[in-house]
């Protein structure tokens, strides 16, 4: 991890939250601290479910920040200076704006750049036949997820778990055939065709690209919690902002995580 790393990703939460520690609302309660977090804070060999009790250990430095991060905000949190709310977001399709440098932009770009009309490319697999494409993404749409972030400010502090303020927000599983297909049924074959393929491990490390397991939701956050569901991969394909619009708060998403196994999740409990 640089100098500018530090700076980034982890003095700059720190500054922000003693600014919010001396802080009131109008009303006089504690500073709600949204922070923004990723499925890379964890690494290694999991298990099959995880959830908010799942031991974090990251394998890099942007996953490495954002738990550095998320114990800034639990400790500010149990001292009581502030609200803290950490909220770790599933992959986000279809992003808006143009392409990010994320290694997870692929699973937006194979959508968002055919249907204006661009190549794409998809960096596992060789063929639309490629057994790769079955690799499972663990994702929501823009618009449910900004609704989350609306709605996470107004959970009581006594729902979360005593020893984390970290929750996951709703998505669902899919894979890059899954994606394609969606692509194929909202905008025909021809963009389909703009899809090229090259292979590039580097994304995902050395894991192994097939059998992924489907990601099962076994906590119902939303009904609960009044958190909505996301949309289905037709939706938000076909829901896919210009090009053009290229400010967003998600615009510049988080990176994915380095296993495949890590997007087997579980919704934790508030």
């Amino acid at each position: 991890m640089t100098k500018t790393d530090v700076q980034v990703n982890i003095d700059s939460i720190r500054s922000m939250l003693q600014a919010a520690r001396y802080a009131k609302t109008a009303s006089g309660d504690l500073i709600k601290f949204i922070f923004t977090s990723s499925l890379a804070v964890y690494g290694g060999k999991l298990p099959e479910t995880v959830d908010a009790t799942t031991i974090t250990t990251p394998e890099g430095a942007y996953g490495t920040g954002k738990l550095v991060a998320e114990l800034l905000v639990n400790e500010y949190s149990r001292r009581g200076l502030i609200d803290g709310r950490i909220l770790r977001l599933p992959t986000i399709v279809v992003r808006p704006g143009l392409p990010s440098p994320a290694t997870s932009a692929f699973i937006s770009g194979i959508i968002r750049e055919p249907l204006h009309g661009e190549q794409a490319l998809c960096p596992v697999g060789d063929s639309l036949e490629s057994p790769e494409l079955s690799l499972a993404a663990w994702v929501a749409s823009p618009e449910v997820t900004i609704r989350n972030f609306v709605q996470a400010k107004h959970v009581p502090a006594d729902k979360f778990l005593p020893h984390t303020r970290a929750v996951y927000l709703p998505g669902f599983t899919t894979t890059v055939r899954e994606e394609i297909e969606a692509l194929r049924q909202v905008a025909g074959e021809e963009a389909v065709k703009l899809i090229s393929f090259k292979v590039c491990l580097s994304y995902f490390g050395t894991s192994t690209l097939t059998d992924v397991p489907r990601m099962t939701q076994q906590t119902d956050v939303s009904s609960r919690h009044g958190l909505p569901s996301s949309t289905t991969l037709t939706h938000s394909v076909s829901a896919s902002p210009p090009m053009k619009e290229v400010w967003s708060p998600l615009s510049r998403g988080s990176r994915m995580p380095s296993l495949p196994g890590l997007l087997r999740l579980e919704f934790c409990s508030y």
